[in-house]
């Protein structure tokens, strides 16, 4: 039995030189591919595969998870506004979320600084920047640099999970075209951080 972790980080070409090592050992020979982007991997490989979807818990799922723990743990919190802020920060990964809820909780109690939180996670601080703040295009591009971004599919999804908070209501069908176009785009590119900022002045031009 083989284990292949990340197989959509592969590139097409190992996974070409992969297929035809899954049909030479299928007799004796089982392969276990895990990956976060099922649409990474390349159609000769997923026919060759029995297919099965892990998917994440929701966030009420995770703040629920997160108040049983600390519950347990005898701290005190209140479901508020930096509650919330402190789940969408890592969300779906809950491992993070727990340890993030252990770092603020201080004296048997949950304190959390949304200020802190936005400034520390470049997530957040993009959707702040879309947000409120003026000259996005160009403090984005900083902020793109100075955390040396290179995969960029998880940010797609944050501009669509949060499109309400940038986008006026008339404009949000456009956006979520221009942001599917850019995700669509990043599977194709070398450079995928001029494609991530070609799809922010574009939004931001919206």
């Amino acid at each position: 039995i083989i284990v292949l972790d990340e197989a959509d980080y592969i590139t097409v070409q190992g996974q070409a030189a992969l297929r035809n090592l899954m049909e030479v050992n299928s007799k004796h020979t089982r392969f276990i591919l895990t990956c976060n982007y099922h649409t990474r991997i390349i159609d000769p490989i997923i026919s060759r595969c029995q297919t099965f979807e892990i998917r994440p818990l929701s966030k009420k799922d995770i703040a629920f998870r997160l108040a049983y723990i600390l519950d347990n743990e005898g701290i005190t919190y209140e479901v508020n506004e930096e509650f919330k802020t402190l789940i969408d920060m890592h969300y779906p990964d809950i491992r993070k979320t727990i340890n993030e809820a252990q770092k603020y909780s201080k004296n048997g109690k949950l304190v959390v600084d949304k200020s802190s939180l936005v400034e520390s996670d470049y997530r957040l601080k993009i959707i702040d920047i879309l947000s409120n703040e003026k000259d996005k295009f160009n403090k984005i591009r900083q902020l793109v640099a100075n955390n040396g971004i290179k995969e960029f599919s998880d940010l797609y999804k944050l501009l669509y999970e949060n499109i309400d908070k940038f986008t006026s209501k008339d404009s949000i069908g456009e956006s979520i075209i221009l942001i599917a176009e850019g995700e669509y785009q990043d599977a194709f590119v070398i450079d995928k951080e001029i494609t991530f900022m070609a799809t922010i002045y574009r939004l931001v031009g919206n």
